[in-house]
């Protein structure tokens, strides 16, 4: 509502334009700081839990792939482990993707050589673990298309470098102490369908990295907690 003379009236119960203003610059300088704090808080906890021996590496792997995709924003997210029974990689968990996509990823497994063969998964190196794979260069075998969420768009155009568009995806190895690939983090764009920054990749190489460390003690013994149960697949 406004006077004749142009000037704003703020009748009881009314929001101020300085409140609005306030709000909005708030947000702007501490939105960011918020977010990374949440994240901080939740690999606090994450950190905490790689030493209970009472969790399940599964349960583990879980709650890595939740934080990945709450706090980064990424909008889907699978999580793979060599098997320590046949060397074999499988995905064990996910978060973000629909149950029909979900039951495509658990049937799937690859050998060693299968996984690192560039002439099956076209993927270029962003870092020294992280590698993208770009829908353009179809990395994924025949009858894999329904492990992903929106298989109708595999076709879809880039239209911006920023564009994360249906059959992108990144990889982010787990990488043992002795150089042995133990398992991986895979993950599509945000939820507003870009790829994740520099900094969201820089934290997923750390909870890579942190995994690889609870994996490795895990299967020296120590504590134990057994992968075991990562062959028990309906566990």
């Amino acid at each position: 509502m406004k006077r004749s003379d142009g000037e704003s009236m703020v009748q009881k119960g009314d929001i101020r334009q300085e409140e609005v203003e306030r709000k909005l610059k708030l947000e702007y300088l501490y939105g960011e700081r918020d977010r990374t704090r949440r994240l901080l808080d939740d690999l606090h906890t994450l950190i905490a839990h790689m030493n209970d021996p009472k969790l399940h590496t599964k349960a583990l792997l879980q709650e890595a792939a939740d934080v990945i995709h709450k706090d980064l924003w990424i909008r889907e997210v699978t999580i793979g482990l060599r098997s320590p029974s046949d060397s074999k990689y499988r995905y064990v968990v996910m978060s973000g993707l629909r149950p029909e996509a979900w039951r495509a990823h658990e049937v799937i497994e690859y050998t060693h050589e299968e996984f690192n063969d560039p002439s099956l998964f076209n993927g270029r190196w962003i870092s020294e673990c992280t590698k993208v794979f770009l829908a353009e260069d179809e990395p994924f075998l025949e009858g894999e298309e329904e492990t992903f969420n929106r298989p109708i768009l595999l076709k879809a155009r880039r239209r911006t470098p920023d564009d994360c568009i249906e059959g992108d995806y990144l990889d982010v190895n787990i990488t043992a102490e002795n150089g042995n690939l133990v398992g991986w983090i895979e993950i599509s764009g945000t939820r507003e369908g870009k790829f994740p920054d520099a900094i969201s990749i820089r934290w997923l190489e750390l909870i890579a990295s942190l995994l690889a460390i609870a994996l490795q003690r895990d299967r020296e013994g120590e504590p134990k907690r057994k992968v075991r149960a990562i062959d028990e697949r309906s566990g």
